[in-house]
């Protein structure tokens, strides 16, 4: 019953879930995973309360184990009382240290003082784990969120040499060249993700902003082209493809692209540039 509950848990059918839980647990109440998932779909259907009780009595049960922290560290974080979520987590992490209980630590510091609390944690876990791929990763993406591209180079560099297949490492390592106008070598990351991991969208925006960085518009063209059917409700890709429209003469086409990208709301990463573009070609 337990794992028909998971799955139906992560179905998004939280009222299936509490139903299998409730019959598990009738026959081992006292089963952990049971009693785990129970909390957190008590949580989903909004009893609060139950669920928060539930988590506690865990975690005076398990007291060495993580699970009841994390619990109550979700909990706290979807109410917004990040303070309460840092706490469980930290105790989480302190009674069990693992790559799991660091991410959510991690995650919830990251709103911090800028970061660098789970920039230090990230670091000092990596000094004697080097190999944590998980972490390396989330580390290279903090950095990269708060404009030091340098350093999320660097990081992304070190987790290719864990795992040289990892296609969002490498699109994302492409963007990095991109802030570090390093267009060719933008290209060259760009072109790796994609041949991992072909017909992705986000991919194929980055390889075609990216060449068109580079000077080379007709690929550029095409590429952007396919991402954006691909993926119409994206509007960076359709700002970089109105910013290739307008540079080869479409100036009409490149209207559309930048008037539907902005429709879309103007909190996406471009916008400003959208804007900008957009009364040039009034």
């Amino acid at each position: 019953q337990t794992e028909i509950a998971a799955m139906q848990l992560a179905a998004n059918n939280p009222s299936g879930a509490a139903y299998s839980l409730e019959k598990g647990l009738s026959s081992q109440p006292g089963y952990l995973r049971a009693q785990a998932l129970m909390a957190e779909t008590e949580f989903r259907l909004g009893e609060n309360a139950k669920a928060e009780k539930r988590a506690r009595e865990i975690v005076a049960q398990h007291p060495k184990l993580a699970v009841g922290y994390t619990l109550l560290g979700g909990m706290a974080q979807a109410r917004g009382q990040t303070a309460a979520a840092i706490d469980a987590y930290r105790r989480a992490h302190d009674v069990e240290p693992s790559t799991g209980t660091l991410l959510s630590l991690y995650l919830a510091l990251a709103t911090q003082d800028g970061g660098r609390p789970a920039q230090q944690l990230a670091e000092q876990w990596l000094k004697t784990r080097p190999r944590d791929l998980a972490v390396q990763k989330a580390l290279a993406n903090g950095y990269a969120r708060q404009g030091n591209f340098a350093a999320a180079q660097t990081g992304y560099e070190a987790a290719l040499k864990l795992n040289p297949d990892d296609a969002d490492v490498l699109n994302n390592l492409a963007n990095v060249h991109l802030r570090l106008k390093n267009p060719v070598a933008a290209v060259k990351s760009a072109e790796l993700a994609l041949a991992k991991a072909p017909g992705n969208a986000v991919i194929i925006d980055t390889l075609g902003w990216a060449l068109f960085q580079s000077g080379q518009n007709d690929r550029a063209l095409q590429l952007l082209r396919d991402a954006r059917l691909r993926q119409p409700g994206n509007p960076d890709t359709r700002y970089h493809l109105a910013a290739v429209l307008a540079q080869t003469g479409r100036k009409n086409e490149a209207k559309e692209e930048l008037e539907a990208a902005l429709k879309m709301g103007n909190n996406f990463e471009r916008a400003a540039e959208a804007d900008k573009l957009l009364k040039t070609l009034r």
